[in-house]
């Protein structure tokens, strides 16, 4: 009984390794970012990136404009309720700008920020804000649903020397 057990082990195990080694994972649907080419830091060029908008407000348009003029790929959404956020498409961008929304939602920068970042932690994540003095890199407080803090009106050139070191 001994000697079956240990045969019928055997032919078990050697059924389940080949099986196994025909079964290898299929990335057929796999949606890849955007890849930036292989460059120098400073040479930042804006037609390597894919921006993504999450709101409407003048200064980010004016902003937009000025990006889609010096090569970026620019698209707009509006988030009307927070599940929205897991509707976009992240893999197609490098970069999202988010505004601080309207008085009527019931989210914020906060919530939307932080779970882009828990998505996708390559996403470079801009908060723009006309309420800003001044733009800078994000602290302690704020890295964990931000990158940049972007004063608005701002201008493609000086957003682009947060991505220049």
């Amino acid at each position: 009984m001994n000697r079956f057990k240990c045969f019928w082990n055997g032919i078990l195990g050697k059924l389940f390794a080949t099986t196994h080694k025909l079964e290898e994972p299929s990335y057929s649907e796999h949606v890849a970012r955007p890849v930036r080419s292989h460059r120098d830091d400073s040479q930042f060029s804006w037609a390597d990136e894919s921006v993504l908008f999450l709101g409407l407000g003048d200064d980010l348009i004016g902003l937009a404009k000025g990006l889609a003029d010096r090569g970026a790929s620019v698209s707009f959404r509006s988030l009307t309720k927070f599940q929205d956020v897991y509707h976009l498409p992240l893999e197609k961008f490098t970069i999202v700008v988010m505004d601080d929304g309207s008085i009527e939602q019931s989210f914020d920068v906060i919530d939307i920020g932080g779970t882009l970042r828990r998505s996708d932690s390559a996403l470079a994540l801009i908060w723009a804000s006309s309420a800003f003095t001044f733009s800078e890199v994000a602290d302690q407080s704020t890295k964990g649903f931000c990158d940049i803090l972007l004063a608005l009106p701002s201008t493609p050139d000086k957003l682009a020397l947060f991505f220049r070191r």
